[in-house]
């Protein structure tokens, strides 16, 4: 995927093109304080690509970890 990384997108453009992401967990990453709106369109939100990647990475990172971790457990 060749995204400008700078680019503003709302939160269903960014769940259209990433999978397992939807825009209501995108919401819930604002609602948390780990994804900051950037700007509007309309009365849509607007957010930094760079942003959504880097928190999708460490959400999957941080699921990956507790997985793990739970298996050494058994």
């Amino acid at each position: 995927m060749s995204v400008d990384t700078d680019a503003l997108v709302s939160a269903t453009e960014a769940a259209a093109k990433i999978p397992g992401v939807s825009r209501h967990l995108i919401g819930m990453w604002r609602r948390s304080g780990k994804l900051e709106v950037k700007g509007r369109r309309g009365r849509s939100p607007l957010y930094r690509w760079e942003d959504i990647l880097l928190v999708e990475k460490a959400t999957r990172r941080a699921a990956w970890a507790a997985n793990n971790h739970r298996a050494r457990a058994s």
